[in-house]
């Protein structure tokens, strides 16, 4: 019984001291957006009809995203027939967990699919899913950045200064300090 109980003292201890490890420099790419932190849009966003997304690449709006370059996208839960406005607002971030995006080919074929799966040669996306909440906007669900599609050795989630970047002047990423 002794034994049991300092085996739990010990893995309790090490996966504390663990915790604590995770790198607080917003150039790199394994720091999370704490939750809590905010994103404040500075203009409204047009998302096109029947879709539920709208993309940011060097702080512009574009139809859709080069994959070889960092990129964010809103996204929505209600895909409409009619385009939708995302107003101007300021979103809490709820959480923050990590992605990926496979790209499989066959040849002739290639094939897109998300959270991979496929043999072949596959390039690899990294993103950060941030879950977004505002009582004014309930239909926002998340906003989803993505590094570029790379060889899986070499892929890596964009850091918080290059989501800034593809945000440009159209929303401020502000982090919440980590007590």
């Amino acid at each position: 019984m002794i034994q049991i109980r300092s085996c739990l003292i010990f893995a309790t201890l090490m996966l504390t001291a663990c915790a604590n490890l995770a790198p607080k420099d917003e150039s790199s790419p394994f720091y999370a957006v704490p939750a809590g932190s905010r994103i404040v849009l500075h203009q409204d966003l047009q998302i096109p009809p029947d879709r539920a997304r709208v993309y940011l690449q060097n702080g512009k709006v574009v139809k859709g995203p080069s994959p070889f370059s960092p990129y964010c996208q809103f996204e929505v839960n209600d895909v409409l027939p009619a385009g939708q406005t995302l107003k101007a607002d300021e979103f809490v971030v709820r959480k923050t967990q990590m992605g990926e995006e496979f790209i499989a080919s066959r040849s002739p074929f290639i094939m897109a699919v998300s959270g991979g799966g496929n043999s072949g040669s596959r390039d690899l996306l990294l993103v950060w899913h941030l879950w977004l909440e505002s009582p004014r906007q309930p239909n926002v669900r998340k906003m989803i950045c993505g590094g570029k599609f790379d060889t899986p050795y070499r892929a890596r989630r964009p850091s918080i200064n290059e989501i800034r970047t593809q945000l440009g002047d159209i929303a401020t990423l502000k982090i919440i300090s980590d007590k």
